[in-house]
């Protein structure tokens, strides 16, 4: 289904990139069939290396039952890299000495970044610059009045533990 669509729009783009979760379900196993080729993200920690081979088995298997016999391994690509950590250089290793021989291993490498997950924390986009000065970094207010709201919070907790949702307990508070 996938192949279908993208071919209605392949002559328009030199790349179309089809970023899935790292899992086997429907819609890898849809891309993988779609695509002309792959490249495989590997965290540079232990238990992602070793789904490394549950993806290779998979595209294997889409391989042997002609779903997509012609889908191309482009390579690996190292991701979430802490140069500090011997994880991560035992890992880099690993790699290399397991599909080294087969698989090209990118000699660019993703560093860990922290203000992916602070964005995220922050509810915002992990790309988006930022500037360098103090003023990007404010805290957030307080709200207005701090006495309303923490008894709300604590009515709030008060009606979960009784079963009702916190409008509920925003609604028996209007009353």
């Amino acid at each position: 289904m996938l192949a279908g669509l993208l071919g209605d729009v392949a002559a328009d783009y030199d790349y179309i990139l089809i970023d899935c979760n790292p899992s086997l379900g429907l819609l890898v196993i849809n891309a993988l069939t779609a695509a002309d080729s792959v490249l495989i993200p590997i965290q540079t920690e232990y238990l992602a290396a070793r789904g490394a081979l549950m993806i290779l088995s998979t595209i294997e298997t889409i391989r042997r039952k002609r779903l997509n016999p012609h889908l191309k391994i482009e390579g690996i690509l190292l991701t979430m890299a802490d140069a500090r950590a011997s994880l991560t250089r035992d890992v880099q290793a690993a790699v290399e000495q397991q599909y080294g021989d087969d698989i090209r291993i990118f000699d660019t490498v993703v560093r860990r970044s922290v203000r992916f997950a602070e964005s995220a924390a922050a509810g915002g986009a992990g790309t988006a610059s930022q500037k360098k000065n103090a003023s990007s970094h404010r805290a957030p207010r307080p709200p207005r009045n701090a006495r309303q709201q923490t008894s709300r919070t604590e009515s709030d907790t008060r009606a979960s533990r009784n079963g009702a949702s916190p409008g509920e307990a925003a609604a028996r508070r209007r009353r």
